[in-house]
C-alpha cells in the first residue's frame, strides 16, 4: 500500500505506443515493413519489394540502374519527369516512418517528389518527402479539403553525397520528426493534425517524383524503407548504424523486441571483472556499517561486491527534506537507464542524468504525485496525470523539449458511464501493459467514494470495459505486463483479485492486500507476487495469473523475525526473475533477508541472488525512508533510498549497476500480448483455466526474428504437417523462438499449399518463406477455427 497521500495517490500515466491502424491488406501489421527498396537490380522495369508484402516498385519514364549505391546497387532520377511507383499505402495510417538514402545532384528543384504517396502531385493529397533548391528536405502532408500542409523545418542535406533521410508522421503525438544519418534534426507539432482526420491519397508510395508532376528529384536514391509506424529515436539511430556494418542491412525489429542493452554509468565503469557473479543462495552475511558515501563515488558493498554509487545529496543540492525514489513498482530509470526520476518532500519531481548524476532540471508540469511512468522504448517521453487524477486526462511530456500534450481524455466518456466521475487514476501503484498498450483505472467521485474501473486501448484509443465497485473502494490496481489482466487490491473480503481485460472473469489472487507486484515469469505468464502474512511461515509467493497456480518462493518468518517488502516485477526483458527489497524487521535476531536487496528465480525452489545491503537501519518508521528498490527493463540498473544508518529521514537515491550477464537470462524477452477470450471461465487458484486461447499472431515475421510468436509458429506448422525440423531445436515439443532458415523453409511449404490466397495476389508462383500479412491472416484463421 502507497502511504504517500492520505487520499491515495494519484495519477496514472499513459505510455505511447505509435498508433498503427490498418488501412489496406498491405500495411496491417504493426510494428513491419509496408515495403522495401534496395534497387539492386540491374535492368528491367521493376525493384523488388524485400519486406515480403509484394509492394514492388515500377521505373516509370526511364529511371536507370546504377552500380553506385550506398549498398549495392541505386536508382538514377533525371530530374525530369522518371519516377518509381509502387502500390503501397499508408496515408490514412494513424502513424508511419520514411527512411531512405539520397544522393542529391549539385542542384535541387523546389519541392522535389522524394519519397511520398499521392494520387497527383498537385492535388494536394499527399504524404512524405519533397527537396527544396537550398539542399533541404521537409517532410508533409496534404489534405483533401484544400491546400492545408502540414511539414517540419526544412532540414540541410549535402550535395554529391550520400544522405540518409528519415521521417517519422504519429498522430497519437501530434509529432513529426525528421532525421539525417541518424541524428533528429527537427521536431514539429501542430494541434490541427491531432483533430485532422489523416487524409489517405490512395495514390500508391511514389519515389522520385509523382504523375504530372513537374517537381522531379535529380539525384540517387538507394534502399527505401517505409514502415506503418513511428519508428523511435533509436531504432532510427540503429538503422543508420546497421548500413556501416553489414553490405546487407537489416531494419530494425519492431518495438516488441528486446530495447538495446544500457551504457554503463561512469562511476561504476571498469569495476567489475569479467568473472564476476552475485553471492547465490540464502547468505547472512552482516552488513557493514560505513561513513554515508559521497555523491558521485563508487562504494563497494562490503558484503555482495557490487558497485553502489550515492546518486543524489538533497542537502549539497539545496533541497529540504530528502530526494529519494518515488516508489519500487514503478520504474525511475528511461528506456535506456540514460535518465532517472527522483522526488523531493515538497512535492516535485527531479530529473537526473543517470551517467554524470546532475540535475538536468525540475519538471514544474508535475504535480506533487503524478504517477510519472516512461515510454517504454523513447528515452525522452514522459507520461503523467494531473494531481489525483482530477480532470480524468492523461499528458505526455517530452523531458528534452518540455512539450506537453493530452494524450488521453475520458471525461466524457467516463462520465456517461458514471456521471459524478471526478478521477481517474491508479492510486500510484498501477503501471500499463509492458508495451504499453493497455491500462486500467479506478474512477472516484468528488468525494473520493469509489463509482469503478475500466480498461484503456491506448493504440486505438478504445476504453475496451467497465466495472461497478458499488462504493467498495480498490487500494490500488495495475494492468499485467501481457496486458490480458486488471489486478485490483480490495481491503474489503474481496482481497486481491485479477480480473480479465474485458472484467467478465476473475479470481482471487490474494486474502488480502499486502505490497506487491506483477512480472513475467520465464515463460512470458503474468505473475503475481506478493507476501502472506496469513500463513504459518509468512511466504512470499507467486501466482500465476493465466492458470492460477499458487507457488511459495520462500518462508518469512525465520527464528520468530518478520520483516517488511517491497517486490519490483519491472525486469520485463529479463523474464523469470523479481527485485526485493526489505526493511523493517522484528521479533528477533537479523536473518539472510533482512535489510537487504536480492533477485529472486520465479519458479519452486527458487535461486537468490543477493545484491546489496541497503543501509536503512534503523528504519525510523516512517514512509519515506523504505527503501523501495526498483529495477531498469534489463535488470542492469536497480535505484533504491536510504538514511545511511542514520534512524531517519535523511534519504537519498542510490544506483547499483550490475553487468549484463550477472542475472541471467531464463525467459523469452518479447512482450507479446494474447487475448483472454469474452467469457473464459478462471479457475479458482489451485486450478488451471479450462480454456486455452487461440495465440493471437500481432506482427509479421522473417529470418533473424525471435519472440514467443516465433515458437508459436513452430508449433502450428509442426501440428499441421509443415515440419520445421525432424528433430532437435524446431521440432515437435522443441520448438525455439528464432525463426531461421527451417522456419522459413517450413513457411514457405504453407504458403505454397495455399498458392492460390497467399501467393498469386503478390504476384508469385512459389513461396518466399516470409511470415507476411497474408500467411498470418490465412493461418490466424486456421487457429481459431479449430479453437
Amino acid at each position: 500500500m502507497h502511504k504517500k497521500l492520505l487520499l491515495g495517490p494519484l495519477a496514472f500515466v499513459a505510455i505511447f505506443l505509435s498508433c498503427s491502424l490498418a488501412v489496406s491488406n498491405k500495411a496491417s501489421a504493426v510494428g513491419d515493413m509496408v515495403t522495401q527498396l534496395k534497387f539492386n537490380e540491374t535492368s528491367g522495369t521493376k525493384a523488388v519489394d524485400s519486406s515480403g508484402n509484394g509492394n514492388f516498385g515500377t521505373l516509370v519514364n526511364g529511371p536507370t540502374w546504377t552500380t553506385g549505391g550506398k549498398i549495392g546497387g541505386a536508382i538514377n532520377f533525371d530530374g525530369v519527369n522518371d519516377y518509381v511507383a509502387t502500390n503501397a499505402e499508408v496515408g490514412g495510417l494513424n502513424a508511419k516512418t520514411f527512411a531512405f538514402w539520397i544522393k542529391p545532384g549539385a542542384k535541387m528543384k523546389n519541392w522535389a517528389g522524394l519519397v511520398l504517396e499521392a494520387g497527383s502531385f498537385n492535388s494536394s493529397k499527399y504524404v512524405g518527402f519533397a527537396g527544396f533548391s537550398n539542399m533541404t528536405v521537409a517532410l508533409y502532408q496534404g489534405y483533401a479539403n484544400g491546400n492545408e500542409q502540414f511539414y517540419s523545418s526544412a532540414v540541410p542535406v549535402t550535395p554529391k553525397q550520400w544522405n540518409h533521410v528519415v521521417g517519422t508522421i504519429s498522430k497519437a503525438t501530434g509529432l513529426i520528426k525528421v532525421y539525417v544519418n541518424g541524428v533528429l534534426k527537427n521536431t514539429s507539432s501542430w494541434p490541427a493534425m491531432i483533430n485532422a482526420t489523416l487524409y489517405n491519397p490512395a495514390g500508391g508510395i511514389k519515389m522520385g517524383g509523382t504523375p504530372g508532376q513537374t517537381y522531379a528529384f535529380l539525384g540517387q536514391m538507394d534502399d527505401a524503407i517505409v514502415y506503418n509506424r513511428a519508428l523511435s529515436d533509436q531504432e532510427v539511430a540503429n538503422l543508420y548504424t546497421s548500413y556501416s556494418s553489414s553490405t546487407t542491412p537489416t531494419p530494425p525489429p519492431p518495438t516488441d523486441t528486446t530495447p538495446p542493452a544500457t551504457v554503463a554509468t561512469n562511476p561504476c565503469s571498469g569495476f567489475y571483472s569479467t568473472d564476476f557473479n552475485l553471492i547465490s543462495g540464502q547468505d547472512n552475511t552482516a552488513p557493514v556499517v560505513s561513513t554515508k558515501p559521497a555523491k558521485g563515488a563508487r562504494f563497494s558493498d562490503p558484503a555482495y561486491h557490487t558497485c553502489v554509487v550515492r546518486a543524489t545529496d538533497h542537502t549539497a543540492e539545496g533541497t529540504a527534506g530528502f530526494i529519494r525514489n518515488d516508489y519500487s513498482r514503478r520504474q525511475t530509470l528511461n528506456a535506456d537507464s540514460s535518465k532517472f526520476l527522483a522526488y523531493a518532500l515538497d512535492g516535485s519531481w527531479l530529473l537526473y542524468d543517470a551517467k554524470t548524476l546532475t540535475r538536468i532540471k525540475n519538471l514544474t508540469s508535475l504535480g506533487g504525485d503524478a504517477e510519472p511512468q516512461w515510454h517504454p522504448t523513447q528515452p525522452e517521453i514522459l507520461y503523467y496525470l494531473p494531481t489525483n487524477g482530477v480532470g480524468m486526462k492523461i499528458y505526455e511530456l517530452n523531458v528534452v523539449t518540455n512539450a506537453t500534450w493530452v494524450v488521453g481524455d475520458f471525461s466524457a466518456r467516463v462520465k456517461a458511464r458514471w456521471s459524478t466521475a471526478n478521477a481517474v487514476w491508479t492510486k500510484s501503484e498501477g503501471s500499463p501493459s509492458a508495451d504499453g498498450r493497455y491500462w486500467a483505472f479506478m474512477v472516484d467521485s468528488g468525494s473520493w467514494s469509489s463509482l469503478g474501473l475500466f480498461t484503456w486501448d491506448m493504440q486505438t484509443d478504445t476504453i475496451i470495459a467497465m466495472y461497478d465497485t458499488n462504493g467498495d473502494r480498490p487500494d490500488h490496481l495495475s494492468m499485467s505486463p501481457s496486458g490480458n489482466y486488471v489486478v485490483s487490491s480490495w481491503d474489503s473480503t474481496k482481497g486481491t483479485v485479477a480480473l480479465s481485460r474485458d472484467f467478465l472473469t476473475q479470481r482471487q489472487v490474494n486474502v488480502r492486500t499486502e505490497h506487491s507486484d506483477i512480472a513475467l515469469d520465464a515463460n512470458g505468464d503474468d505473475a503475481y507476487v506478493s507476501i502472506d502474512y496469513g500463513s504459518a511461515d509468512g511466504d512470499v509467493f507467486m501466482v500465476n495469473l493465466r492458470t492460477g497456480v499458487r507457488t511459495n518462493l520462500f518462508a518469512s518468518y525465520l527464528s520468530g523475525t518478520a520483516t517488511a517488502f517491497h517486490f519490483s516485477g519491472k525486469a520485463f526483458n529479463k523474464p523469470g526473475w523479481v527485485l526485493v527489497s526489505t526493511y523493517a524487521d522484528y521479533g528477533g535476531p537479523r536473518q539472510w533477508l533482512h535489510r537487504k536487496i536480492f533477485a529472486v528465480e520465479l519458479t519452486a525452489n527458487p535461486r537468490i541472488l543477493n545484491i546489496a545491503h541497503h543501509h536503512v537501519d534503523p528504519y525510523s518508521e516512517q514512509y519515506w525512508d523504505e527503501p523501495h528498490a526498483s529495477v531498469n527493463r534489463d535488470f542492469t540498473k536497480i535505484m533504491f533510498n536510504s538514511n545511511w544508518n542514520a534512524g531517519n529521514t535523511d534519504v537519498d537515491d542510490y544506483i547499483i549497476e550490475l553487468p549484463a550477464s550477472a542475472i541471467p537470462t531464463i525467459g523469452l524477452v518479447s512482450i507479446i500480448t494474447t487475448p483472454v477470450i469474452a467469457g473464459e471461465k478462471i479457475a479458482s487458484s489451485s486450478q488451471s483455466s479450462a480454456l486455452t486461447p487461440a495465440f493471437i499472431f500481432t506482427r509479421n515475421l522473417k529470418i533473424g526474428y525471435k519472440g514467443e510468436d516465433v515458437r508459436q509458429l513452430q508449433k502450428f506448422l509442426n501440428a499441421h504437417g509443415f515440419t520445421v525440423s525432424p528433430a532437435g531445436a524446431g521440432s515437435l515439443g522443441k520448438e525455439t523462438t528464432y525463426y531461421g532458415a527451417a522456419t522459413s523453409k517450413a513457411v514457405t511449404k504453407f504458403q505454397e499449399k495455399y498458392k492460390d490466397e497467399l501467393l498469386k495476389p503478390l504476384g508469385l508462383t512459389r513461396g518466399n518463406g516470409v511470415f507476411n500479412t497474408l500467411t498470418r491472416k490465412k493461418i490466424q484463421t486456421i487457429l481459431n477455427l479449430r479453437q
